[in-house]
């Protein structure tokens, strides 16, 4: 495994120990996310960083504040967050890794869980604004929403807007994983996921449901 030895200087040996890199995940613009082992507890978990040639005050106080917006949160379908370290020019979080699984069986039981982490937020008037495909996590029968570095506390017309976007989301993604239009085919949409889930993407669709 490489290890972080390239990041960490002398003085924090005690991390390079702990901390090994398996893989990295993904890579946005500054940030770069990576599968971690964590020796100290023998296990896989996920670490977010900062990368170093954007290592700034402004970033390294965002990277922080979505830290923070995560473990404010406790809800079983949103990923736990673990610590914090900001060493050197080193700026990164930890959190739990999720081994996907992703069932089409349970493509009902996502709908059901995705409403109910966005109902949640939206009960403590925080906004995700980063609706996609890829801030969803999937093991076996549960959901888990990832990703705040664009999470804010949120105005009644901003979660208004949000809720207008996750229900086109969710319409779209039904149609994609299981080639059912809710608009065109609602006898089959209805099939598969329940009446209240089916009832309210369409009424957020149609405009006449502006909260969860």
């Amino acid at each position: 495994m490489e290890t972080l030895t390239q990041d960490l200087s002398q003085s924090i040996t005690y991390l390079t120990e702990r901390f090994s890199i398996v893989k990295s995940l993904y890579s946005s613009y500054i940030h770069e996310v990576l599968l971690l082992h964590d020796h100290l507890l023998d296990r896989h978990i996920v670490g977010k960083r900062l990368k170093s040639e954007y290592d700034s005050l402004e970033n390294r106080r965002r990277l922080r504040d979505e830290f923070k917006q995560i473990i404010s949160l406790n809800h079983s379908g949103i990923i736990r967050g673990y610590e914090f370290y900001q060493l050197n020019q080193l700026s990164f979080y930890t959190i739990e890794y999720i081994e996907e699984q992703f069932d089409c069986k349970q493509i009902a039981l996502y709908l059901e869980q995705i409403i109910d982490i966005f109902k949640y937020l939206h009960q403590k008037r925080v906004i995700h604004q980063d609706i996609k495909t890829n801030n969803f996590l999937y093991q076996k029968e549960k959901l888990y929403l990832i990703d705040f570095s664009m999470a804010q506390k949120a105005t009644p017309k901003e979660i208004e807007k949000e809720v207008l976007t996750l229900g086109r989301y969710l319409i779209a993604w039904l149609n994609q994983n299981l080639k059912i239009s809710m608009i065109d085919q609602p006898r089959q949409a209805k099939k598969v996921i329940s009446k209240r889930v089916y009832d309210l993407l369409i009424n957020i669709f149609n405009g006449k449901i502006k909260r969860l």
